[in-house]
C-alpha cells in the first residue's frame, strides 16, 4: 500500500490543505465499466490517476466481465454480474421495471458488502455514476459500514432524474418518492461529513434539490488528460475541420448535424471545411426506425465516419485533429448534464457550437468561445457553422486566449480537494 502525503492545493483562489484528510485507500464502484471504450473507463482511469498523485491507493469495483488490459491499467475487480446501464431492467411492464430497481439497489448493496469484507477498510468509497438503481443500496451499505473501517461515501450524480418539458425536469411521482426517502435517510451522515452527495452540474445540482429536497456539491469535471492549449500558428487559408465525438445518439442531436452539413454545402459550396463523425453504432429514432447519414453524406470527400470504437489514444487523436466541436445536444436531455466533450474542447483551446441554456452553454460562457444555437434547430445549426468558418480566425483565437482559466477550473487537483472536502 502506498503511503499517502498531506495534499496541498490552490483552489477557488486560496490554499487548501489536507491537515485533517490523509486518503490512504479509495475504492471507485463503477458496475458498468468492461472496456476502455466509453466515458467509464476514462472518468475511473482519471480517478485513479488523481489520487495516485497524492500517494493514495485505488481499487476499481468493475463489471464481472471486466477486459484483462482495464484489470491492467486501473486496477479494477470483476464484481458485479450485471449492470444497470445495460437496460437489463427495461421490461414492458411497469412492475417489473420498478421491482427491477429494488433487486438492482440489493445487488449494489450485497456485492458492496462482501467486497469490503475481503479487501479491507477503505477511507472513502466512491460511486461516480448514481441513479435510482444504486442510490438505495448505497444508502444501505453506509448505514452499516461507516464506522466501521469504511470512512466516507461519496456519491456523484451525473444524470437528470427525468427529461425535460418546457425547461422543466419532471418525475414520476413514484420515482421521486423513492428518491426523497433514500436521500433523507442519507442526511444525518451528510451532515457528520460522513457522506457526500455530489454532482458536476451546477444545474442539475437545483434540479436534485427541487426533486429530492436535497442540496448537492458541485465538483469538476476534471480534464485529466494533459494535452495543454494549442499554440502552433493559425492560417485562416488553411482547411477548418468540425467534429463530434462521442457515440452517435439522437438526445446528441446527430441527425440535427446530418442536416445542418447538407444546409451548409448549399450555401458555402467553396468553403475548405471538412466534418468528422463519430458513427460506430446504430441511431434509432423512439419508433425504432433506424437513422442513416444517407448517399449525398457518405459519398461527400469532406466528411469522415468514424466506424469503430476509439480507445483511449485513438480519441484523443481524433481530437487533436479538429478545429471545432459540434454540440447540439437536445434540451430534453441535456438542459442540466455536463458534456465532458465540451470540457475537452475548451481546455485545449477549441471553440464549441452548443445548444443554448444548457450546462455546456454556461461553460463556453465562463471559460471557452464559441456559437449558441436554438435547440433542435439544424436551420440555425447550419447558419452556425457557416458564421464559425467565417470567423474561424476570431473565435480560435479567443478560445486559445481563455484555455488556461478552463484548465485551472477543471484540474484534478481541484477535483480531488472538493471530493474530500478540502476544497
Amino acid at each position: 500500500m502506498s503511503s499517502a502525503r498531506v495534499l496541498h492545493v490552490e483552489t477557488r483562489g486560496s490554499a487548501a490543505p489536507f491537515d485533517n484528510v490523509r486518503p490512504k485507500r479509495l475504492l471507485v464502484v463503477e458496475e458498468a465499466l468492461k472496456s476502455e471504450v466509453g466515458h467509464f473507463f476514462e472518468y475511473d482511469r482519471a480517478v485513479v490517476e488523481a489520487h495516485k498523485a497524492i500517494g493514495c491507493e485505488t481499487v476499481v469495483a468493475a463489471h464481472g466481465s471486466v477486459a484483462e488490459t482495464v484489470k491492467a491499467a486501473i486496477g479494477a475487480r470483476p464484481v458485479f454480474a450485471k449492470s444497470s446501464w445495460d437496460r437489463v431492467y427495461m421490461h414492458p411492464s411497469a412492475a417489473r421495471r420498478l421491482a427491477g430497481i429494488f433487486e438492482h439497489n440489493w445487488l449494489v448493496y450485497r456485492a458492496l458488502r462482501a467486497f469490503v469484507a475481503e479487501h479491507g477498510s477503505f477511507d472513502g468509497v466512491f460511486l461516480p455514476t448514481v441513479a435510482l438503481h444504486h442510490v438505495m443500496g448505497a444508502q444501505l451499505f453506509a448505514a452499516r459500514e461507516l464506522g466501521r473501517g469504511t470512512g466516507r461515501v461519496m456519491l456523484l450524480f451525473r444524470n437528470s432524474l427525468g427529461q425535460y418539458v418546457d425547461g422543466v425536469a419532471q418525475l414520476d411521482p413514484i420515482k421521486r418518492m423513492m428518491w426523497r426517502r433514500t436521500m433523507a435517510r442519507l442526511l444525518p451522515e451528510v451532515r457528520r461529513g460522513r457522506v457526500l452527495l455530489a454532482t458536476d452540474s451546477d444545474r442539475l445540482s437545483a434540479e436534485y434539490e427541487r426533486l429530492t429536497g436535497q442540496t448537492l456539491t458541485v465538483l469538476p469535471h476534471p480534464n485529466f488528460v494533459v494535452r495543454g492549449t494549442r499554440t502552433s500558428a493559425f492560417r485562416a487559408d488553411d482547411p477548418f475541420t468540425f467534429g463530434c465525438l462521442g457515440p452517435p445518439r439522437l438526445e446528441k442531436g446527430i441527425d440535427l448535424v446530418l442536416h445542418a452539413i447538407r444546409l451548409f454545402r448549399s450555401r458555402h459550396p467553396k468553403a475548405d471545411a471538412r466534418f468528422v463523425l463519430q458513427w460506430n453504432e446504430e441511431v434509432r429514432e423512439s419508433s425504432g426506425a433506424l437513422v442513416e447519414p444517407g448517399q449525398d453524406i457518405t459519398s461527400d470527400p469532406g466528411v469522415r465516419f468514424i466506424r469503430r470504437p476509439l480507445s483511449s489514444a485513438d480519441y484523443e487523436a481524433e481530437l487533436g485533429g479538429l478545429d471545432c466541436m459540434l454540440l447540439p445536444y437536445r434540451r430534453t436531455s441535456y438542459a442540466a448534464r455536463i458534456s465532458g466533450v465540451a470540457v475537452e474542447a475548451v481546455t485545449s483551446g477549441m471553440p464549441v457550437i452548443y445548444t443554448s441554456d444548457t450546462w455546456t452553454a454556461d461553460l463556453v460562457s465562463r471559460h471557452g468561445a464559441g456559437i449558441a444555437v436554438r435547440d433542435e434547430d439544424a436551420e440555425n445549426l447550419a447558419e452556425a457553422i457557416g458564421q464559425m468558418y467565417e470567423r474561424r480566425s476570431e473565435f480560435t483565437g479567443e478560445a486559445r486566449q481563455r484555455a488556461a482559466g478552463a484548465q485551472k477550473a477543471h484540474a484534478p487537483e481541484t477535483f480531488v480537494a472538493r471530493l474530500w472536502g478540502a476544497g
